[in-house]
Order: C-alpha cells, then structure tokens, then sequence
C-alpha cells in the first residue's frame, strides 16, 4: 500500500468513527444511543492506531469497555412487561394496529387484522400497548401470524420477558428453543453502507436433540461497512465476534 492510499484509509477510517459518535447523538433510545458510541469507539481505537495517537486509543477504549457494560445492564433488565390475552373486537387494539399499521406492513404485509380463531395477545410495558403477537394451533405446530413490537422497544427485553421472565413460552419451566435478532442496515451516505446484526440464540440439545449436551446460549455480532471510493475501488471492513456459553 502507497503512503498516499494509506493516509486516505485512515482518513475514511476517521470519518467512519466521527459518523458514528454524531449518530449516537441523534438517537433516542438510549442502547441505540451506547450502540452506535461503541462502534466509533472501535474504530477510533483503529484510528489511534493507525496514527499512533496514544490519548486517542486509550480514551476510546475505556468508553468502549464502559459503553459493553452499560448495554450488558441494560440487556439484563426485563423492564415492566406483562402479556395479556385480548379479544380483536377491543377498541385499544383496533387504535393500535391503525396507529401502526404502515409499520406493520413493512414486517408482516399479508397481515389486515385480528381474527376471532387466534389466540391472540398483546404486550404491556408500563401500562402502554408495545407489541402485539397473534397464532393458532396446527396439529402439533403453531402458525404465527404476527409478531410485532413498537419501533421504540425493538432492544431484545420484550424478547427476554417472554423467553425468561414470563411463562409463555415455558413447557414445565423448560426453555427449548429461542432466537432474537436486532438489525442495523442502512446507507450512511452515497458511498457508506452499514451492516450490523446482533443475535442471541438459546438451543437445548437435552430436549431437541436428546443428547447430554446441555443448554447453548449463543451471542454472534457482525458488523459490516463497505465504503465506495470509485466505480472500481471500494474499502470493506468486517467485525465479527462469537461467545458461546454452555450450562449442563
């Protein structure tokens, strides 16, 4: 690499993080908000690095290291759920779903309204509607025909209060299965494109698969940015991390 297409990688680098850290300002939620400050904070240790700043490496891995904990303790909180069984003539439900309706094409676009032979549920944060989640049973299977959460509690806590906290999901207090994806994908500028997905699986090989294998729990985050230079020359840079953790 020329000294000239060095120093332009680590000035897209730079910007990367800059984008980042005036993202993060931006947000609302305040994981997102942790989300966005953690990957500037990788790529700015990568930029100190790459330009040898001491000060700039060391700040930006402390705020890392405090942004993980942080969004540790607030992945652990369930928050104040509760699921309730609810009948699709109810007024509240109607509101909801005409309030969230084009929200709601965009996941589920066969999806018009509730019917009467579905079990049907809505979920409760802080005595405010913030999901809805609607299924009928099929011999042995279950068709899900909806299941949404308002775009201000998509974090991975409505998921862990179904999955932990509540006993919706549970066959004698027994997890069998669970998976819960949080995605980014969205184009930063003309030549920036991110790509982030988050995901949190809980396998249980003793009930599944019959084997002695105990209870999985799978962490996998994959962050992926491409950045156009020219029509034939583009930087990709790929982050991707696995921690698996296995209880007998």
């Amino acid at each position: 690499m020329s000294p000239e297409q060095f120093s332009l990688l680590v000035e897209i680098i730079g910007y990367i993080a800059s984008a980042f850290v005036l993202l993060s300002v931006m947000m609302r939620s305040i994981v997102k908000l942790r989300w966005y400050l953690l990957i500037g904070n990788i790529f700015y240790v990568i930029y100190g690095v790459m330009i040898n700043a001491m000060p700039v490496m060391l700040l930006n891995a402390i705020n890392g290291i405090l942004n993980i904990y942080f969004l540790y303790q607030a992945h652990k909180q369930y928050g104040d759920f509760e699921i309730i069984h609810i009948s699709p003539d109810e007024n509240i439900v109607k509101y909801f779903i005409n309030h969230f309706k084009n929200d709601i094409k965009k996941f589920f676009p066969d999806f018009e309204n509730l019917r009467s032979d579905e079990d049907n549920y809505i979920l409760m944060k802080d005595n405010a509607i913030v999901g809805l989640f609607s299924f009928k049973h099929v011999e042995s299977d279950v068709d899900i025909s909806i299941d949404y959460v308002t775009p201000t509690d998509r974090d991975l806590k409505p998921a862990k209060f179904l999955f932990y906290k509540s006993e919706f999901f549970k066959i004698d207090k027994t997890v069998f299965f669970e998976s819960a994806d949080f995605i980014i994908d969205k184009r930063m500028s003309k030549n920036l494109k991110l790509n982030f997905l988050y995901n949190y699986t809980v396998y249980n090989g003793d009930v599944i698969e019959g084997h002695n294998d105990g209870t999985f729990y799978i962490h996998c985050g994959v962050l992926d940015l491409n950045y156009k230079i020219n029509k034939k020359n583009s930087i990709k840079v790929q982050l991707a991390h696995e921690y698996k953790k296995t209880r007998l």
